[in-house]
Parts: structure tokens; C-alpha cells; sequence
């Protein structure tokens, strides 16, 4: 086994020709569609008794919040957890605690509730509004299947129309979607108010894939369409079939990728796109959908990982 991974890596270093700086696809023009409508402006979706938010992750000297929504299932489930592993190493991380017990993903259906605790959260002053008298603060979002749906489409979309935000903070700087499904679903119409969103996605599903036994199954997701004022990254693990990516919970190939272990891969790369903006190195990145190998082209000394930085920070002095 170990040989086989090795070997696979190795093939991902070499299979493709690696331009100095991988351009992401073209962006696709937007005409205006009708989308699903989130909660009215200004209606507050709050939180139960007993239930409160935390700030994970928070630095004195940065303002950034990061607000992860999860799929179909338990959140024990494992594509929840491995969800939940990224976001518990993201920056700003919104927490839901009860009790002494804390999570980093909503579930689908608080997802309204993280969107309200998340304006709350930006609204330093107590006035009610989110506007120039507040702290500018960066926005992160990440979800897998319904879960990432709702965290391109209908979240950001509610975020700007709530009355209780300025147009300047209602902005999503860095978005992840994982595996976007929903029923009738042709295309993922990434929110234009989102600045850089990577979509990591498969459009052929292994036979053991538990989305086969679900209603519609196999659950593929749809192509992204991302405006002028998005910049995308549409990855597709199903392009190389053959190549292997190591995920949280071992190596998988690219034939063995589908909708309920794909969040386990991307948690081991996604947190340079929510803590940095940038893609992973492109020796553990899938291609892009075009075909053309994914990720950035790394020169000289290794950089700290993120997720060493934010598990291990460095002494104070």
C-alpha cells in the first residue's frame, strides 16, 4: 500500500506540465437568475436559551470570521466531521457552544442562526448596524453538499440583504464550497458579492459512494458560475482518475472520490483558502476541470503551514 502512494504521488508531480502561476477557469458571465430567498432583511434568527457563540482562533491584531455550514446527515457523521476539522483550525472560527461543549459547524438547519450570531459578532459598537463605526472585518464561509449550496448561494445573498449590514462588510472574501448538491441544481451560482471562492467537486462517482443509496443519488455537483467580481477555482478529482490525494483519513485516487469522502481530502488543503486566500501547493491539489493541474507552483524555502501556525503559534518572543 505504501508503495502504491508513494508511486501516486510522485505520478502528481509529473503528469502534467505546471505553468509558473496555473490560471484558475475563465469566469462564466452571469445573466440574472431567480435564486432561493434566505431570511427577510433584518429578521433575526436567534439563537436558543442556554446556546451560545464563541470566537475561535481570534487574534488581537486581525479581524476575520469564519462561519462553516454543514451537509445532509449528523454532525457525527464523518463528511460533517471532517468539515468540521477544517473550520475548528480557521481563522474566526463562529463556535456553537452549549453547555461546555462546542462545535465549529452549524447544521443546515441553524444556518440562519450562524448568519445572525455572525452579524452580532461584527456589530462592536451595540448599535444595531454593521457599518463604518465597526471594525472591517473579513468574511470566510465553508460548506460540503447542501451545506455548500447554501454557503454560495443563499447565505451571502442574505448577509448583503440583511438592513443590518453595509454594503462594505456584506462582502465573503474567501469561500469553500465542498461537493455542491442540491435537487434540480444545474449549476452553482456563486453569490456576486463573494471575492474568491474554490470549489472542489468530482463529476464521476466510485461504486461504493454512500450518495448512490440517497434520493437522486449519486449525488454529482454542478459546474460553478461565478460573476465578474468572483474569482474561481473549479478543482475535479475525477479528471485524473488515477492520480492519489492523501485526506485525513489515508489516500484515496481520484476514481475513489465521491460525495461522502471528499471533505476528508479537503481538509487537509483548504485551510490555505480560508486563512490566506491562496491555493494549496499543486502536489495536492486535483486539476481543474478544464484538465489543467491545480494549485500554485511553490519556490524556494517551505513556508510555515498555516495549520502548523494556528495549532503550534510561535513563542512570544
Amino acid at each position: 500500500m505504501r508503495a502504491f502512494i508513494a508511486s501516486a504521488l510522485l505520478l502528481l508531480g509529473s503528469t502534467t506540465a505546471c505553468a509558473d502561476k496555473p490560471e484558475p477557469p475563465k469566469k462564466v458571465p452571469k445573466p440574472a437568475v431567480e435564486r432561493r430567498a434566505g431570511p427577510p432583511p433584518g429578521e433575526a434568527q436567534r439563537l436558543p436559551d442556554g446556546t451560545r457563540v464563541e470566537i475561535g482562533n481570534d487574534s488581537g491584531n486581525r479581524c476575520v470570521r469564519t462561519l462553516c455550514v454543514a451537509g445532509p446527515g449528523g454532525l457525527e457523521d464523518a463528511p460533517n466531521i471532517d468539515l468540521g476539522e477544517l473550520c475548528r483550525r480557521a481563522p474566526g472560527v463562529l463556535r456553537r457552544c452549549e453547555g461546555e461543549r462546542c462545535r465549529s459547524v452549524w447544521s443546515l438547519d441553524e444556518w440562519q442562526q450562524g448568519l445572525d450570531a455572525l452579524i452580532g459578532s461584527l456589530d462592536r459598537d451595540g448599535s444595531g448596524k454593521v457599518d463604518k463605526q465597526d471594525r472591517h472585518c473579513r468574511i470566510n464561509l465553508a460548506g460540503w453538499s447542501h451545506g455548500a449550496v447554501v454557503v454560495a448561494e443563499q447565505l451571502p445573498e442574505a448577509l448583503r440583504a440583511d438592513s443590518r449590514m453595509s454594503e462594505r462588510q456584506a462582502v465573503i472574501e474567501h469561500l469553500i464550497a465542498i461537493a455542491p448538491w442540491a435537487p434540480e441544481h444545474t449549476r452553482l451560482d456563486v453569490a456576486d458579492n463573494v471575492r474568491k471562492a474554490w470549489i472542489y467537486r468530482h463529476t464521476t462517482t466510485p461504486e461504493d459512494d454512500c450518495s448512490k443509496r440517497f434520493e437522486g443519488g449519486p449525488w454529482l455537483s454542478p459546474p460553478p458560475a461565478c460573476g465578474p467580481n468572483t474569482q474561481c477555482w473549479d478543482y475535479d478529482y475525477s479528471v485524473e482518475p488515477k492520480l492519489a490525494y492523501l485526506g485525513r483519513r489515508g489516500a484515496r485516487s481520484g476514481s475513489e472520490v465521491g460525495h461522502c469522502n471528499i471533505a476528508s481530502l479537503v481538509a487537509k488543503i483548504g485551510l490555505d483558502n480560508l486563512t490566506r486566500g491562496v491555493e494549496a501547493p499543486h502536489e495536492h491539489v486535483p486539476p481543474y476541470s478544464s484538465g489543467e493541474h491545480g494549485g500554485r507552483i511553490i519556490s524556494g524555502p517551505p513556508k510555515p503551514d498555516p495549520v502548523e501556525l494556528l495549532d503550534n503559534p510561535p513563542d512570544a518572543d
